[in-house]
């Protein structure tokens, strides 16, 4: 049988989450799409560590789109979708 081939997504972002946090921002701060005016760099820390935070249990699962949370949740990351078309 088959072994069931699984991301290491989960793993790099638990073991390296701060690295990849400030990789992240490093990366958001230098875009030329960035609008400075619009947010503080403090609330982009905060939002993008929530984002990470709350993204690794569901790659964990192996969810692998975005879709609405279940009830009562309040964000829209990473929980597994029903089976179907996106």
């Amino acid at each position: 049988m088959a072994e069931k081939k699984t991301s290491r997504i989960p793993e790099i972002l638990v073991r390296h989450e701060k690295d990849v946090l400030e990789d992240w921002l490093r990366e958001q701060m230098a875009a030329t799409t960035l609008r400075k005016g619009l947010m503080p760099e403090a609330e982009l820390r905060r939002q993008s560590d929530e984002f990470l935070t709350f993204s690794s249990p569901g790659a964990a699962a192996g969810a692998s789109r975005i879709s609405p949370p279940p009830s009562g949740r309040r964000c829209a990351i990473f929980w597994p979708a029903p089976l179907g078309p996106a």
